[in-house]
């Protein structure tokens, strides 16, 4: 990850360590979103994994994480299949290291999603986000996130960037893994 990306995963860290009991500037479902000094959208799954797409308020690039309780060391990358009620694809994850523990107590691994529209249609899509990632001794971890609201979220972060969110999700069609 590029030293751009240091301040995102920082961002991304601090959304981590974050609990949903403070009060945001947005809530939609079970997803909130900031348009403060850290620009954020993201959700928690009921076993503490999250979901964010965190931005440089300073250049409007934006990055997706996905934080669960995966061992990884920084930089190396993996596959991660997604499904969606518009279909699957697979995505390239980049470890950017452990996270601070966060409210729940969790100390999660952040994974970088590959930059790649598709991934963020797929999670606006709303309904249920399924993401796979093979782990060791040929077990997969499988994440499940509620993708409703995610849309309404991700249109409050692009309008604190000044940005167009992506607007209709589009057919992926097949991926191979």
């Amino acid at each position: 990850m590029c030293m751009r990306g240091i301040g995102l995963v920082l961002t991304a860290t601090l959304w981590f360590q974050s609990s949903f009991a403070q009060e945001v500037p947005g809530v939609w479902g079970g997803w909130t979103s900031s348009d403060g000094k850290y620009l954020y959208a993201g959700v928690d799954n009921e076993s503490h994994s999250r979901l964010v797409k965190s931005c440089e308020k300073a250049t409007g690039k934006c990055w997706w994480f996905f934080g669960a309780q995966l061992s990884c060391d920084d930089g190396h990358q993996q596959v991660m299949l997604a499904s969606s009620r518009i279909g699957s694809a697979s995505f390239k994850l980049t470890c950017a290291g452990k996270a601070d523990k966060n409210a729940s107590g969790t100390q999660p691994y952040l994974l970088a999603v590959e930059e790649d529209p598709n991934f963020e249609r797929m999670v606006i899509a709303g309904g249920v986000l399924g993401l796979v990632v093979a782990t060791e001794a040929g077990e997969f971890n499988v994440s499940r996130f509620n993708c409703d609201g995610a849309s309404s979220s991700v249109k409050a972060l692009s309008a604190a960037l000044g940005s167009t969110p992506l607007s209709k999700p589009a057919s992926l069609g097949d991926s191979r893994l």
